[in-house]
């Protein structure tokens, strides 16, 4: 990709390993942000346009010189594998891994990975990131956070159940993929500390993943947070309720809209400005993108999830 010139990413060279719709998207972020893009991917050379640069493998990617970023946006079930290569590469400089960090709670130093971050990029929707300033200094009482877009309507043009997001096997369905909400609770309210859950595969629009969850959960800052999640609903939403001692929050995310108290604020968000913040961030070490001790709370709560809802029951973590 061409880059697109300005001093943050011009001359240095961005890595994406993946290029399926999530790839595409961190490769056109990054070429707009000036980095001179790359990609891994196993796809033939004729379904890739003219002006991608791309190699086979991670050794081969290396082998042309080690990439000031790299983003790991292949199926969650190879990000574990895939991290376990570029660290045979060397580079241990700025990674991003696309969210969930893996698909299982996995062993990883940190090491060996001071830089890496995983890509909740909705950290840095403008909305959330006024909820964020809103209620630091207010205790929160009750929250909710919900989200729901029917799977097929997620890459247009393929069915839901044929793409990875559908599989269980490649790390797929609704508690993963979706993941964002679990993020988003840990960094407004702290880590959970413990959660009962229901959750499974309840309509035929996955192959064999699960739709839909629903998650009921104690944070170190508030005692009361739900979750629901579903790639079931034909009108995509994504809402955050808060209630603090001062105020009620209702934001909607997709309209990028916040009522505080009744008075509606709006704000701007485009397609990709969530994303390129986030590399930002990623690469001046801004503090905002998720690191790898919360990505892995993340994966401790969902894997606490499965287990509460498998065995009808409370989970402390």
């Amino acid at each position: 990709m061409t880059p697109a010139g300005g001093a943050f990413g011009h001359g240095r060279r961005a890595l994406v390993v993946g290029y399926g719709s999530i790839g595409r998207r961190h490769a056109e972020v990054l070429g707009g942000l000036g980095f001179d893009v790359a990609v891994v991917t196993r796809r033939a050379a004729g379904e890739l346009g003219d002006d991608v640069t791309a190699f086979a493998t991670l050794a081969d990617a290396s082998a042309e010189g080690r990439p000031a970023l790299v983003v790991i946006a292949s199926e969650t079930a190879r990000h574990a594998a895939d991290l376990a290569m570029l660290d045979s590469t060397g580079h241990h400089g700025p990674v991003l891994v696309e969210k969930p960090l893996f698909a299982r709670p996995e062993a990883v130093e940190p090491a060996r990975w001071p830089a890496l971050r995983v890509g909740y990029q909705l950290r840095f929707h403008p909305v959330v990131q006024r909820l964020k300033a809103l209620i630091a200094d207010q205790p929160v009482l009750s929250a909710s956070l919900s989200v729901g877009q029917h799977l097929d309507q997620w890459r247009p043009g393929r069915l839901g159940s044929e793409t990875y997001s559908g599989r269980a096997d490649a790390g797929g369905g609704a508690l993963r993929d979706l993941s964002h909400e679990i993020d988003l609770a840990d960094w407004l309210f702290g880590p959970c500390r413990s959660l009962a859950a229901l959750g499974g595969r309840y309509g035929d629009v996955t192959a064999d993943s699960d739709d839909a969850w629903t998650i009921v959960a104690a944070h170190a800052a508030c005692p009361h947070v739900s979750l629901r999640m579903n790639c079931l609903d034909m009108i995509g939403q994504r809402r955050i309720e808060i209630i603090t001692a001062e105020a009620t929050l209702h934001a909607d995310l997709v309209a990028g809209t916040l009522d505080v108290n009744g008075a509606l604020e709006r704000h701007s968000a485009d397609r990709n400005g969530a994303f390129a913040a986030m590399h930002r961030d990623v690469m001046t070490d801004g503090g905002i993108a998720c690191d790898l001790p919360s990505a892995l709370r993340t994966l401790d709560v969902i894997d606490a999830a499965e287990r509460a809802s498998a065995g009808r029951r409370w989970i402390d973590l």
